[in-house]
């Protein structure tokens, strides 16, 4: 159990058969105890994938928008009823906040190059049905879109009784709240020396709060899935993909 808060008037801890609990003046938490508990062994943690066939993916249509929402829209062939029960069956793994991979590439005498191109949430599904045509629908947001819909359940303030967290940790913090985290490319020096008075309202969104802290900075951000990376960008950077072609 992880506690945002300042406890100015004290924080009690207690613990009974099955949770622990957590009070202050105006504030009870609780959290179950498990039962066991111990670290997983290395290559026991999520492997399990489908892999739609390439036959079957009518479409697909990405938006890629910077420091907002990005989404994937894919509509698949369900002329065979293979889409009709997610969640279960062979498609188990289709389900809302499953993670969908997007491969793109080419087909070469050589055989299929492609590589992955970005990493998305399945946020809702839909089937659409027209003569001679039914189709599976997937709409897929990013971690911005994660972000958007996380709210904060109650006020939080950080650094103002004392310098606790630079902007690159307040970031860290609130890519916690999505289970993300938090790497770096390369970083200005602000990001690491600037400590914010902030104050959070409850409801407010985590990519409000994250775009407030972005905006003290020079540097942006990159999600591949849940991984987030800091770059500060320089007139210096190098490119990294040139497009070739003749100007007319």
């Amino acid at each position: 159990m992880h506690l945002e808060t300042n406890a100015p008037h004290g924080l009690a801890l207690s613990a009974d058969s099955s949770y622990l609990w957590a009070t202050q003046a105006n504030e009870v938490w609780r959290s179950e105890l498990p039962s066991f508990w111990a670290a997983p062994s290395a290559g026991t943690g999520a492997g399990s994938k489908y892999t739609v066939p390439a036959h079957r993916i009518l479409a697909v249509r990405e938006n890629v928008r910077p420091h907002a929402e990005s989404n994937l829209h894919i509509t698949l062939d369900n002329s065979k009823g293979i889409f009709n029960s997610p969640g279960s069956g062979d498609i188990a793994l289709i389900k809302r906040g499953a993670r969908v991979n997007l491969h793109i590439g080419y087909a070469t005498p050589s055989g299929d190059q492609y590589s992955e191109a970005g990493r998305y949430f399945i946020e809702s599904y839909a089937w659409n049905r027209s003569p001679g045509r039914a189709v599976f629908q997937l709409h897929c947001v990013d971690a911005w879109g994660l972000l958007e819909r996380y709210a904060f359940n109650k006020p939080i303030e950080w650094n103002l009784s004392s310098d606790t967290y630079t902007v690159y940790q307040l970031i860290e913090l609130v890519m916690s709240a999505i289970g993300g985290t938090l790497d770096y490319k390369s970083r200005s020096s602000l990001i690491t020396t600037l400590y914010p008075k902030l104050e959070v309202h409850a409801g407010e969104s985590a990519s409000s709060v994250l775009r407030r802290l972005l905006d003290l900075v020079e540097d942006v951000i990159f999600f591949f899935g849940l991984d987030a990376y800091i770059v500060h960008p320089q007139a210096t950077d190098s490119p990294g993909y040139f497009y070739k072609g003749q100007l007319p």
